[in-house]
């Protein structure tokens, strides 16, 4: 009978590379959710301004509130990242 391994007990890479995954992997976590909470409180930049007018007057609803969904959804891609890095990476 075989017995089943879990991939991270043996990973045999360099220590370089163990490392330079574990950095990139807290970058594509953390980025995404720092930048989708500042979408609510505009601490790091003023998000509204980076929607062009051209789009900002077909959409049905106010740039804002726009920007406040595109946060939410870069909220949830770094939870995705968290969670399940190969689905989300």
């Amino acid at each position: 009978m075989e017995q089943e391994v879990d991939v991270h007990e043996m990973d045999h890479r360099p220590k370089g590379e163990r490392d330079a995954y574990k950095l990139l992997y807290a970058g594509f976590m953390a980025a995404p959710i720092v930048a989708g909470i500042d979408k609510f409180t505009d601490k790091l930049g003023n998000w509204d301004k980076y929607l062009s007018d051209g789009v900002a007057d077909k959409l049905p609803m106010q740039r804002h509130t726009f920007m406040q969904a595109v946060g939410l959804i870069e909220i949830a891609a770094g939870l995705l990242v968290a969670a399940k890095p190969k689905w989300g990476g």
